[in-house]
């Protein structure tokens, strides 16, 4: 296992968790249903991030800025992938952090791949997966089976370790119906991933 500690990373992480927790927030205070796909939630959770750069008493010392924030962003020349959103300069040394952002549980997967792939080839430094996810498939029973023991994901912010955080969001629309909302930590590697 490889753990990537670095200067400022854990800061932006807790901002972008706080961000995260505000969108949630403002969701549940809404409490009605809206149509929302990957990219508006993409969009939602971009000004969110700003905001919370704003805010931030990081900002007032340089270190957070909002033109640290990036969307759409290929990491390398040669590859047509993309990550959803980028914090942190580029540098020599990558990004800070990958950001993925998903509403369906279709590909959750393949996008906690492709940030540890990128955090492997140092290309980010950490990887962050929000969610939003709704649907027949209990997306909670999901995670425990396929992604919490493959990512080593803890349930508590534990310094250097994987984790995750599940809120309940509730909307009303033409019956009571619950969103779960996900924010998965990734900060260290497995080789065997």
């Amino acid at each position: 296992m490889i753990l990537f500690s670095c200067d400022n990373v854990q800061s932006k992480i807790e901002l972008l968790r706080e961000a995260w927790t505000q969108l949630i927030s403002d969701f549940q205070k809404a409490g009605k249903y809206c149509h929302m796909g990957e990219e508006d939630l993409r969009c939602y959770f971009f000004c969110k991030i700003l905001h919370k750069i704003e805010e931030s008493e990081y900002s007032s010392e340089g270190n957070f800025h909002p033109l640290d924030l990036h969307a759409e962003q290929k990491l390398t020349e040669v590859d047509s992938e993309r990550l959803d959103l980028v914090f942190g300069l580029s540098n020599e040394n990558g990004w800070d952090i990958g950001i993925e952002i998903k509403r369906t549980l279709d590909g959750i997967e393949e996008d906690l791949q492709k940030l540890q792939k990128y955090m492997r080839q140092k290309k980010i430094k950490a990887g962050i997966l929000v969610a939003i996810l709704t649907g027949k498939t209990d997306p909670i029973a999901y995670f425990n089976k396929n992604i919490i023991p493959t990512y080593q994901l803890q349930s508590e912010n534990l310094e250097g370790q994987n984790y995750i955080e599940w809120d309940r969001i509730q909307i009303h629309s033409d019956k009571l119906e619950f969103w779960e909302a996900v924010f998965v930590a990734l900060r260290t590697i497995d080789e065997a991933t």
